[in-house]
C-alpha cells in the first residue's frame, strides 16, 4: 500500500515538473528538510529520501562565505543503476521552504544526474567571482546568488524499472560551508586631541586609501605601516586568519620630541631650569637643546638633550653600590 502511495506521488510529480508558468517550473516533493546555517557552521549531516528538497538557509553574516558543498552519500542500490536519481538546484523558489511544504516553484539553475559512485561532492557558489576549484571528485555548478537567501536542493527519480526498493533509499548529505582564503581587517587609527594631520597607510607596501571600510588580506602575516609628516610613523606585524575579523586600533602621537626622566622617587628633576614634579610619563618638548638637571642629596648632574621631531629620549639616573673585599 505504501509503495503504491509513492508511485502515486512520483507520478504525479513528473506531471507538475513538466508543467510551466511565466518560465517558473512547478513542481511538488515528497519531504521538505530545512537546515539553517549560523555564522560559526562548521559541517552538518541530514538524510533525504529520492523525492525529497532540502533548503539550507545561510546565515545573517555572509562576508567570508562563497559557496556550498554538499558531500551526498549515494546508496548501492542506486549507484547500480546508473541515471536514476537526478537532483538540481533552484533559484526563485516560492514559497519560502520550509518543513511541511512539498508544492514548489523555481527556475532551475543546474540538474544533472548522479554517477555510478558511491560518493559525489556538488560544489555550489554563492558569488560570480569566486576561487572554488573543480576536481574530478566533484562538480561546480552555476553561481547562485547570495541575495536568495537560501541553497534549494531537489532529487528526483528520472528512470522506470527500478525495484520497489528505491522508495526506501536514503541519500545521506554532509553540509559544509565553502568559505574565502583571506580575513577582513578592521583599522581604526585616533589623531590626538586636537591636532590634525595627514597619514598614508600602507599594507605589505601596497598604499590602501578605504581602509575605513575594511581590508581583505589573505591568510597569513602582514606589515602595516602608517606615514606622516605631522605623526609620528607607526609599524604593525599582525597575522590574519581566514574567514576571520581583525581588530586593529593605532593611536596616532605627535611627531615633537619627547624626554622621560627614569630615576629614583626622591629625585629632584629639572627641565630647562624649571622643577618637574611628575616625570614618570615621556614629556613633550620642542626641537633643539634642552637642559636636564637630576639632583638626589648631594649629588647632582646636567646633560644636554638635543631632541629632534619624532625622537624620543630617555634620561636614566642610577645609583650602584660596589662591594669589595681585601
Amino acid at each position: 500500500m505504501k509503495i503504491n502511495r509513492l508511485l502515486t506521488f512520483l507520478v504525479f510529480s513528473y506531471f507538475l515538473s513538466f508543467t510551466s508558468m511565466l518560465n517558473a517550473e512547478v513542481f511538488r516533493v515528497y519531504n521538505t528538510q530545512v537546515v539553517t546555517m549560523s555564522e560559526n557552521f562548521q559541517a552538518e549531516k541530514i538524510s533525504i529520501g529520492i523525492s525529497d528538497a532540502l533548503a539550507v538557509f545561510l546565515p545573517e553574516d555572509c562576508t567570508f562565505l562563497q559557496g556550498i558543498a554538499f558531500e551526498v552519500k549515494i546508496p548501492k542500490i542506486v549507484a547500480g543503476y546508473y541515471g536514476s536519481i537526478a537532483y538540481s538546484i533552484y533559484k526563485d523558489v516560492t514559497p519560502k521552504p520550509k518543513v511541511g511544504n512539498i508544492d514548489y516553484s523555481g527556475n532551475r539553475l543546474d540538474f544533472d544526474t548522479f554517477p555510478a559512485r558511491l560518493s559525489y561532492n556538488i560544489q555550489v557558489p554563492l558569488r560570480k567571482t569566486h576561487t572554488i576549484k573543480q576536481n574530478p571528485y566533484s562538480v561546480l555548478l552555476s553561481p547562485l546568488s547570495l541575495e536568495e537567501g537560501f541553497v534549494f536542493l531537489r532529487l528526483q527519480q528520472v528512470m522506470k524499472g527500478t525495484p520497489a526498493e528505491f522508495f526506501t533509499a536514503m541519500f545521506d548529505i554532509v553540509i559544509q560551508p565553502i568559505f574565502i582564503n583571506e580575513g577582513l581587517l578592521h583599522l581604526e587609527i585616533i589623531k590626538p586631541a586636537g591636532l590634525e594631520g595627514c597619514f598614508i597607510v600602507y599594507i605589505d607596501e601596497k598604499e590602501v586609501l578605504d581602509y575605513e571600510k575594511g581590508v581583505f588580506l589573505k591568510e597569513g602575516l602582514h606589515h602595516l605601516s602608517v606615514i606622516s609628516e605631522t605623526f609620528r610613523n607607526e609599524v604593525r606585524t599582525l597575522t590574519v586568519q581566514k574567514a576571520q575579523h581583525t581588530r586593529l586600533t593605532i593611536e596616532l602621537k605627535d611627531i615633537a620630541p619627547t624626554i622621560q626622566i627614569i630615576a629614583p622617587e626622591n629625585t629632584l628633576v629639572e627641565l630647562d631650569g624649571i622643577a618637574v614634579k611628575e616625570f614618570a610619563k615621556p614629556m613633550v618638548v620642542s626641537e633643539g637643546e634642552h637642559l636636564v638637571k637630576l639632583s638626589v642629596g648631594n649629588y647632582e648632574t646636567i646633560r644636554t638633550v638635543k631632541a629632534v621631531n619624532g625622537k624620543s629620549y630617555t634620561v636614566s639616573l642610577s645609583v650602584d653600590v660596589n662591594i669589595t673585599e681585601e
